[in-house]
């Protein structure tokens, strides 16, 4: 009975493990994509210019953002031309309201590639996924330990018997 108690054991220590191998992954992975997320933005600090901008309009979001809005945004670059960047986060209630000014940030080799300079455009990816990276890790280091425990018990189990 003692070693059937270590066999089942050992096979649980190997399931926990292999869990913990996979949430680590992914922890990791979501991690990874934070610091991307993040370096974009920063590399748009560092060469982009800004401007102010005009919200011209609330866009309805689709499918699962439909009660939710992004901001459109319209500004006026260097090159003296209008345009119109629109915000990457839908939220609900709504970040802002037509008429409000906010900052735009754009490369001035091509205005077109712009951005809303505020903090849900700015942080909303990176905190997300490096939030969701984190809990993903947590559980996978909490899946090892477990692994382990289950282990040392099949060892214990087999040696006693």
């Amino acid at each position: 009975m003692g070693s059937l108690f270590a066999i089942l054991s050992g096979v649980r220590a190997a399931k926990r493990f292999g869990g913990a191998v996979i949430f680590g992954l992914i922890g990791l992975a979501l991690l990874a994509g934070a610091v991307f997320a993040r370096l974009q933005v920063s590399r748009a600090e560092a060469n982009f210019v800004s401007t102010q901008g005009d919200v011209v309009a609330m866009v309805r979001g689709t499918g699962r953002s439909s009660g939710s809005t992004a901001p459109e945004v319209r500004f006026i670059a260097r090159d003296g031309r209008s345009y119109t960047v629109r915000g990457t986060v839908y939220s609900n209630p709504p970040a802002h309201k037509v008429g409000d000014r906010v900052e735009v940030q754009y490369d001035p080799a091509n205005p077109a590639d712009a951005r809303i300079n505020d903090f849900l455009n700015t942080w909303f990816l990176p905190l997300l996924l490096g939030g969701l990276g984190c809990l993903f890790g947590l559980i996978g280091v909490a899946m090892l330990g477990s692994a382990v425990v289950a282990a040392m018990r099949a060892a214990a189990f087999s040696s006693a018997s």
